[in-house]
């Protein structure tokens, strides 16, 4: 028995030892991978080295494309100070070293002709580069928010920057762009503030849309012959450039190439240029039919648009501060997108009969302004003190940003509010929304920040679409109750937006809205007509003036 104890006794233990050397190896293989310092990614080999802080690859061929946050080296990233990449290495693949937020030195071989998209992303404290002329294209967003790259130097070779290649560098002090150059992506530097000048090179053929635009720091710009396209918002928002010359070789110009530029006079087309002209320093087209950009630095208060123009471009006022009048021609037929977009001193803007397109927010943020007036002979649109409709009055399209009424019962005719309907308007206090509506577009209400009452008339917010942060209202916003159908605060507490309102969201029994038209005297008869504020009122009331009354306990609309 004695035996038999000592023999299991010595089996328990030879188990034992056997797992504590299996785990012990097991422990040492986990740190073993967790400080993997080196391996291979594709053809090519790296390197860690972690006293110096240098991340070394080296090899002949393209680096793999990685996805975000998957590059081989992830667990160095906030330590990596130095990239050096050896000679043979033809790409830098995507996202390879996104984010890694210490590094202050790359070395980017001579026989690399890609730099991937997103690479050197939020590389924050990188401040300078050198691309060699080996590589022919940066992609999107290679350099993308590499807030403190002062120093670019782009060699020769250089053929195409993509994307948002360099947006969001925000220090880089000078850019000087190769003659090999041929294509500048969209938003590629845009943001770069610090940029004072800029010399497009005569290779360059194509200026992506929003390139440069917010580089205010922008002073002085020069575009060569030989470019074709400038994409809509190219230098939008440069609000240092004082003038700007088109190449006789531009055929295409985006919409509001120069919106936003708060020191614009002047634009001039190059004589020879087959699709565009200047006149007074105003952008048109040949034909001058087509106003496409107005310089809103301009040193005067009321511009009468030329009889000739049929069409106002997309943003083509963007911006216009100056102005405090603006005379619509009667030849006009197409009003576009944003086209008077933060002209904020103008009042009043008086809509010609033969107008037949009006695009989206037309005149968006114009902070003084009170009314949008239609002639009464026009087709498609119609004005209600001041506000604008379609011709059915089933979209409301403008409520002026300016408009110091505080309540605002939407008509029951009414199934869509367009995007950016109310945008701005501190001066709003109420809004009751009809039955029929069906649609509340992308920012509808957006920065009504005083608005304290919503009352809903539809009992399912499910049959109402709803556009991208349709009620945004910013910060300082005071507290908004949303009233409701009896019976449907359940569905609106659960409803996509409408649930922001809670816990301020209220139910109320409807009470009836009716629209009745001027020559409707007989609704009255020798009822007593009493305003919003309980005045009684004088007389029938088709001699009454348009807006809310009530009449037997009924909210009526007059028209």
């Amino acid at each position: 028995m004695q035996n038999k104890a000592r023999g299991q006794c010595a089996t328990t233990t030879i188990i034992m030892k056997a797992m504590l050397t299996f785990f012990a190896v097991l422990a040492m293989s986990i740190v073993e991978i967790s400080a993997q310092t080196s391996g291979t990614t594709g053809p090519l080999s790296w390197t860690y080295d972690e006293n110096l802080q240098e991340l070394s690859i080296s090899g002949t061929g393209d680096m793999p494309d990685y996805e975000f946050g998957k590059s081989p080296w992830e667990e160095y990233k906030e330590n990596i100070e130095k990239i050096t990449l050896g000679e043979g290495i033809t790409n830098i693949g995507n996202n390879a070293f996104g984010n890694c937020v210490a590094i202050t030195e790359i070395k980017i071989p001579n026989t690399a002709t890609r730099i991937g998209e997103s690479a050197f992303l939020a590389c924050v404290s990188l401040e300078s580069a050198t691309i060699p002329g080996s590589v022919k294209t940066i992609d999107d967003g290679a350099f993308e928010d590499c807030t403190n790259l002062i120093s670019l130097n782009l060699s020769e070779g250089l053929e195409n920057i993509e994307g948002f290649a360099f947006v969001g560098c925000y220090k880089l002090e000078q850019l000087k762009l190769p003659a090999t150059l041929i294509n500048i992506g969209r938003w590629s530097f845009n943001s770069c503030i610090a940029i004072p000048s800029l010399d497009i090179p005569e290779s360059v053929k194509t200026i992506g849309d929003n390139a440069f635009a917010g580089c205010i720091g922008l002073q002085s710009l020069r575009l060569s012959e030989g470019l074709e396209t400038i994409d809509a918002a190219a230098f939008s928002g440069c609000e240092q450039l004082p003038t700007a010359t088109i190449p006789a070789s531009t055929l295409i110009i985006g919409a509001g190439i120069f919106n936003d530029c708060k020191k614009l006079t002047h634009i001039t087309v190059k004589s020879g240029n087959s699709n565009y002209v200047d006149e007074d320093g105003i952008l048109y087209d040949k034909e001058k039919k087509h106003l496409i950009q107005y310089p809103v630095g301009r040193e005067i208060t009321t511009f009468n648009i030329p009889e000739n123009v049929s069409r106002i471009g997309d943003y083509a006022f963007g911006g216009c501060e100056k102005l405090t009048e603006i005379i619509l021609p009667q030849q006009v037929k197409h009003i576009g997108t944003f086209a008077f977009a933060r002209c904020s001193n103008v009042s009043v803007f008086n809509v010609p009969a033969g107008v037949e397109m009006i695009g989206e927010s037309a005149f968006h943020d114009c902070l003084q302004l009170s009314a949008i007036n239609v002639a009464k002979s026009n087709q498609a649109y119609i004005s209600i003190d001041g506000v604008l409709y379609d011709k059915n009055q089933t979209t409301l399209l403008q409520y002026p940003g300016g408009k110091k009424t505080p309540t605002f019962i939407v008509p029951t005719s009414l199934q869509q509010i367009a995007g950016y309907a109310f945008f701005g308007n501190i001066y709003l206090t109420s809004v009751t929304l009809p039955a029929n509506l069906n649609k509340i577009d992308t920012f509808a209400f957006g920065f009504c920040r005083n608005i304290s009452s919503f009352t809903t008339q539809v009992a399912d917010p499910a049959s109402i679409t709803l556009g991208l942060m349709a009620f945004f209202r910013g910060s300082g916003a005071v507290t908004c109750t949303l009233r409701v159908p009896a019976g449907s605060k359940d569905k609106y507490e659960a409803a996509e937006q409408w649930a922001d309102f809670a816990p301020n969201i209220e139910e109320f029994d409807p009470v009836g809205i009716h629209q009745i038209e001027n020559n409707a005297a007989s609704t009255a008869g020798k009822q007593r007509i009493y305003d919003l504020n309980g005045n009684l009122q004088q007389g029938p009331l088709s001699k009454l003036p348009g807006g809310l009354y009530i009449i037997n306990g009924k909210k009526i609309i007059k028209k």
